[in-house]
């Protein structure tokens, strides 16, 4: 298993890792198994979470898009994405905030996140 550290700051550039597998390494006790078997779990459940947020945006449903961060955000804490965290939190704070846009855009960022650590766990997966 390749582990990638990130730097815990709500600050993120280009080269830190999107992803951080220490947390699943140490729940798993290393067994790589059954991390293989949560990223893959990961990667089967999200798709649908994302689409619940790309829906509640596009009809500016904000309970919706709460609804699917509610289940999204204990996935990207296992999965040691940092600034997927940071994200849900601060989509949370924007729905309920009277500046629509930026509520937006902060979707739109995260679901390009999204895709970045889809394509860092895809190779995680074809590393095995």
């Amino acid at each position: 298993i390749s582990i990638q550290f990130s730097n815990k700051t709500d600050q993120f550039s280009m080269s830190d890792p999107v992803i951080d597998l220490t947390t699943l390494c140490r729940l798993f006790k290393n067994d790589r198994n059954r991390i293989q078997e949560w990223i893959t779990l990961y990667l089967a459940e999200t798709p649908a979470y994302f689409q619940q947020i790309m829906e509640g945006a596009a009809t500016n449903d904000a309970e919706q898009v709460l609804r699917a961060l509610h289940d999204l955000r204990p996935m990207a804490h296992y999965l040691g994405a940092p600034h997927m965290l940071v994200l849900c939190d601060a989509i949370k704070e924007l729905s309920s905030a009277s500046d629509p846009q930026a509520f937006q855009e902060s979707i739109a960022e995260l679901l390009s996140h999204a895709q970045s650590i889809e394509v860092a766990l895809n190779a995680e997966l074809n590393n095995r």
